[in-house]
Order: C-alpha cells, then structure tokens, then sequence
C-alpha cells in the first residue's frame, strides 16, 4: 500500500467512509486553513473534523521544534471525545517526545509518510501501552504536515477499537497534511517578513546616519531617532512636516527640491544645509533615492565637524603657505649669501693653495742648500773630532729634515687638491719595500724595534713604488713618534713596531701596529682628514710636531691606488692602521697616472 506503514493486519472493523464525506472532511479542512494564521490553529480545527468524520476519539498535534535538532516537539493542541476518560492517557503521552524512527509519530518525521497501527497491543515497543490499555485504546494513525518537501509536524489520532488500514481515508490525510503545510508554509512566510522587518527596524533606529522617507509632495513619511536628535525634533513634529520645512531657506534658492526628477532605483548624492528647531544650520551631505512606490528614502549625515576641520586645515593651508613663501625668501637670501661666502672661501683656498705652492718651491731651495751645508759642516766637525759641534749639526740636520718633510707634505697638498698628484705604477716586491722601511726606521729610532711578519713568497704589486714607500714610512715614523714610553707590546717587551704584510682576497694587506698613546674613540673618524690631530698627541706631555698632513697624504695614495686605508686603536693600548694595494697582473707594465 504506498505511503502506508501498517504495524497489523489484523482487524475487527473497518474505517472506510463515503466519498461524499471525503469531500466534506476536506472541504472544512480547507475552510479552516484558509481562516485560521498559525498551524496550531488549523491543526486544532482538524483535529476536531477529522475526530467527527471518522469517529476516532483522539487526536494530537505535534510541530517540528525550530532549533537543532530538529525533532518533534510534543504541543497542548489535542482532541478528546471524553475527557474524563482519556485523561490519564493524554497526561502519560503528553511528556512523550518521539525521536525520528521511535513510536509511530517518529516513523512519520523519518520516512515522510503516514503510519497504521491496527493493534497496539501487537506492538510491545509502543510507548504509552499501559497507558492505551487503560484508556481502552486499541489503535493509532498519523500522517505528515508537509511544506514542500520537509515534514514540519505530525497529527496523531487513536482508536478505540483495532481498525485496520484505509487505503482512501489515508490519502485523504496526506492531502490534509498537505493543506495544512500550505498553513504553516504562510506562516514561516510571515515570520520571515516579521523577522526581517524587525531587522529592518532595528538597523533603522541604530544607524548612525539619519534616515527620512517622504513621498514626491515632500510631506515626511518617516524618520529614524538619529534623524530627531539631528534637528532636535520629535518624531511626531517631523511627521507632520514637510522636507521644505527642514531645509535653509537660502539652501533651497540655491538648489530647489526636484523630488519628481529622480529616476527611479539611481541614488543622488548632494549635501544640503538643514535647520534644526533651534535654529542652528546643520550642514550635512545626503544621499537620496527613488523607491518603486514613488516615495523617496534620503540618508542624511552630519558633517558639521568634517566641515570645521576642512576649514581650518584650509586656514592651516594658507598660513602655511604664507609661512612657506616667508620662509623661502629668507632661504634664498640666505643661499645667496652662502654663495657668496663659499665663492670667497674659494677665493681664499686658491690663495691659501698657491701660497702653499709658491712658497714651498721658494722654501725647498734654501732648505736644500742648508742641508747640504750642515751636513759639509758635520762631516768636518766628526773629522776634527768637535763632539759637541758635531752632536748640534745632527740635530740642525735633522730639524732641517723634518722642515723638508712638512714643505713635501704641503706640496703634496696642492697636488692632491688640485687632482695633479702622478703615479709612477710599477710592478715590485712589497716585502723588499717593508724591509727597507723598517731598516731605515730603526736606523734613526734608538730604542726601537721594528718587528717583521711577512710571507716566503713575494708579494708582487702594481702601484707607485716611491709613494706606496712615503704610506709606509709615514706609519712607521708615526707608530714611534706617537709610541707611549711606558707601553709593552704583545709579547710583554717595550717599544716595538709591528709590520705585517699577506695576500687576503685578491689583494695585498699591510699591517702597522704600535703599542703607544692610540686614538680617542670619538675622534678616529677624522683621523684621515686634513689638518688634524688628536687631542691627546697636543698635550703638553706629547709636544710631537706636524700639521697632522701625512695621514691625509697617505689615505689619499692609497685612495688613487683603488685600495683602502682604516685602524683600529685603543686610548692608551695602542693602533694599528691598514691599507691594501692591488696585486700586480701578469701583463702589468710601467705607466705614469695622474
């Protein structure tokens, strides 16, 4: 039999009614769809119809519960054709809550299809047996209250007697549950209008912007509690007001309300200065927009302060302007000025450069020839035996070296400045060269040692031998001028020189290191720049002379040489300075740069 399940075949009597009152069981069924506005009441109606029709003395409602998990909830929607007698029962079966499969209620929401049970008693699992027997309950029938395809209750009905199953009268349930889903579908339908205009209404009354409907006239309609508080009217008092009654009167000599013009669905963005009650202008920017009805829904925001800080960043604009066009015209009195000052500092340069010059080829020759002399005078004096003689011409002759020095070194200056300093770029060994300066040094430096690390191999470089020498020799003279007397070296001895010289890295690395006065760490980034000398090799108890020239000479060598000078040193432990020098190529030769 479709949509049948039949717990027994097994029958006293059967169900089966007249077509005619088919019709009419359906026919009140659909009058009272039709009048009631909830399932419960339809179902109620029903229950009392179908109980009449059919003279089965019970009946019962139960709904699909609206949360998960989505089972049959049990209602107080029943019919009782005695009272007093089946009380107990609906009492017993009004706590029951059938689970999908369980009892015959829970067979309906899992299948979808009606259920027969002929003879309760023949079903040992039936909840609320006793109950039934007591009652003198003898068999059941429900069927599905269908929306679409979902089942969305169960109407249950008992017998008193055991009934077996009626083909036409079932078909006849389905085709009520299916009126009766048509009831419950209206009123999901209605509850998802109520929910979504609650929705609505509430989105309406906590926007932040403020929200008016008024129809094409421009009589208000409706307003949001952000629109009130905005103008300071009640909801009443703009509900009797027109738009025109809102807005500045010069606002709308200006732009006139053309609500008729707007198309419809196309939003009009525009600002419009409002009048509140108390009448303040409230600027504000809206936008507007035609709804199907004609009506036109307008969303209003305040921008009174975006309006102040508009104006004052306007007011900030020009007073920065201002301030900017004051400023640039002390700047460009102030580069004129400074162009002024550097074109005379360069005037002075030059000068001060070409007096370096001049008078450092005025100075060489006079000093040559005083040299020459002293040291005619020296030999004779050593040869006459005049030791005391002979011990001041040493010390004329070396002031007049170091007189020589300081005049090369301010010729090396100019050169350097004026980018005319040669190279003579050869291909030598640097470890002949370290051992000739470090022999040299020892030479003229009592009571120093000048301690060699250098490598079996030749160190060949392409460079200018006789400047990379003045490098060399600078750091050499400088490590045993500046070398504190009280200082030991690495290896606990006392005034010693180090002087290293390897490959590393495609290059070649030299090394001077001494254990004397070092640098303060402030100052060593200026040690390579002209004219200068650290603090503490002026102080009295370091009276050592010099223009503080020869480090700067010396970065600049190697500087030409596209190598790379620094140091390392500690305030009374000592320095050590580094340069590099590229290695001589297999196909170097002699050349001159400048």
């Amino acid at each position: 039999m479709d949509n049948i399940e039949s717990a027994a075949t097994a029958t006293t009597r059967s169900s089966s009614l007249e077509p005619a009152r088919f019709l009419e069981l359906l026919g009140a069924v659909a009058v009272a769809a039709n009048e009631a506005s909830t399932v419960t009441q339809a179902a109620q109606a029903c229950l009392e119809d179908v109980c009449n029709v059919t003279g089965w003395p019970v009946g019962r409602l139960y709904l699909l519960s609206k949360e998960p998990p989505y089972g049959l909830e049990p209602t107080t929607t029943w019919h009782l054709a005695d009272t007093l007698r089946f009380d107990a029962f609906r009492k017993a079966m009004a706590t029951i809550v059938p689970g999908a499969g369980d009892d015959i209620s829970g067979r309906v929401l899992a299948t979808g299809n009606a259920a027969w049970i002929a003879n309760i008693e023949k079903e040992p699992a039936f909840t609320g047996a006793e109950e039934a027997r007591q009652a003198g309950i003898c068999s059941a029938l429900a069927f599905p209250i269908t929306a679409g395809a979902q089942v969305v209750g169960v109407l249950e009905f008992f017998g008193a007697e055991t009934v077996e199953p009626d083909e036409p009268l079932l078909k006849v349930m389905l085709n009520i549950g299916n009126i009766l889903g048509r009831v419950a579908e209206r009123e999901q339908a209605e509850e998802a209008v109520a929910h979504s205009e609650n929705r609505f209404r509430l989105l309406f009354e906590l926007a932040s912007d403020g929200i008016a409907l008024y129809d094409r006239p421009g009589r208000i309609l409706e307003v949001n509690s952000r629109m009130c508080e905005m103008l300071g009217y009640s909801r009443e008092e703009l509900l009797a007001m027109t738009v025109r009654d809102v807005i500045a009167p010069e606002d709308l000599a200006k732009i006139p309300l053309r609500t008729t013009e707007m198309p419809p669905g196309v939003a009009v963005v525009g600002e419009r200065i409002l009048v509140r009650k108390d009448g303040i202008r409230v600027p504000t920017e809206l936008t507007a927009r035609r709804l199907e009805n004609g009506s036109i829904q307008t969303v209003v925001r305040d921008v009174s302060e975006r309006k102040m800080v508009e104006e004052e960043i306007r007011q900030l604009n020009r007073d920065l302007e201002r301030r900017v066009t004051e400023r640039t015209t002390q700047l460009e009195q102030a580069v004129g000025e400074l162009k002024l000052e550097i074109a005379e500092r360069r005037r002075l340069e030059q000068q001060k450069d070409e007096f370096i010059a001049v008078a450092s080829h005025e100075l060489r020759t006079p000093i040559t020839a005083i040299k020459g002399y002293v040291q005619i005078a020296l030999r004779e004096a050593e040869q006459s035996g005049q030791t005391r003689l002979a011990r001041l011409l040493k010390t004329v002759n070396e002031k007049t070296n170091q007189v020589t020095r300081l005049i090369s070194e301010m010729l090396d200056v100019s050169r350097v400045e004026n980018n005319v300093l040669p190279l003579e770029q050869e291909e030598f060994d640097l470890r002949l060269l370290a051992r000739d300066v470090a022999s040299s040094a020892e030479m003229h430096a009592e009571g120093f040692s000048i301690s060699l690390d250098l490598p079996p191999a030749p160190i060949m470089v392409y460079a200018d031998r006789q400047r990379v020498e003045q490098v060399l020799s600078n750091l050499v003279d400088n490590a045993i001028k500046y070398a504190g007397k009280d200082q030991l070296d690495s290896r606990g001895g006392r005034r010693t020189v180090e002087v290293s010289a390897m490959t590393a890295e495609g290059e070649a690395l030299v090394s001077v290191r001494d254990y004397g006065v070092g640098i303060p760490e402030d100052q060593q980034s200026r040690v390579f720049s002209r004219f200068f000398r650290a603090d503490n090799v002026t102080h009295a108890r370091y009276p050592y002379p010099g223009l503080g020239l020869g480090l700067y000479i010396s970065h600049e060598i190697v500087d030409r040489h596209k190598g790379r000078m620094w140091l390392t040193s500690t305030e009374g432990v000592g320095s050590t300075f580094y340069f590099t020098l590229p290695l001589a190529a297999p196909d170097t030769q002699a050349v001159t740069t400048t």
